[in-house]
């Protein structure tokens, strides 16, 4: 009994050491969200191999990306876009009727597609959308809009 013991460490110690899990920069302050929450988010979910990871930006123009799967750059890396690119991408949000989309698409047009979750705070408005990319009759100014916080963050840098 003691040896089935042992062998069943030597099967499990293994497993968490080496499931994938991605390394975090020790120099890298995370603000609490309970504290300071983002006021842009998005998460690509990873498909049939798409780039899986998440990004916040705070209203400072603090960027935070953690990249999960099938991306060019795994754990948690920290950027910054500068005040005036933040408000050009919010008043965007804004002004392609963000607010006026429904909270989820999630229609199975097309399989093995990712899920996106953006959510935008302004103001006193806030609003989270989960959208299936499968799902062709999301609007695709939501499309458009989840490929601007990208092109803001340059995520490219850490994604291709």
């Amino acid at each position: 009994m003691q040896i089935n013991k042992f062998a069943s460490l030597f099967m499990v110690v293994p497993f968490f050491l080496f499931m994938g899990v991605a390394p975090i920069d020790k120099n890298i302050d995370i603000p609490d969200p309970e504290i300071t929450p983002p006021i842009i988010t998005l998460a690509r979910g990873s498909g049939r191999g798409t780039p899986s990871y998440s990004l916040a930006i705070y209203d400072d123009g603090l960027v935070i990306y953690e990249g999960k799967l099938f991306v060019k750059t795994t754990g948690i890396k920290k950027s910054k876009i500068d005040k005036e690119s933040l408000n050009f991408l919010l008043s965007t949000f804004e002004n392609e009727g963000y607010f006026s989309f429904k909270d989820e698409y999630f229609n199975h047009d097309a399989t093995d597609m990712p899920n996106i979750t953006t959510s935008v705070k302004i103001g006193n408005k806030n609003k989270k959308i989960s959208h299936y990319r499968g799902d062709f009759s999301a609007p695709k100014k939501l499309i458009e809009l989840e490929n601007k916080i990208d092109e803001a963050v340059n995520s490219k840098q850490w994604v291709k």
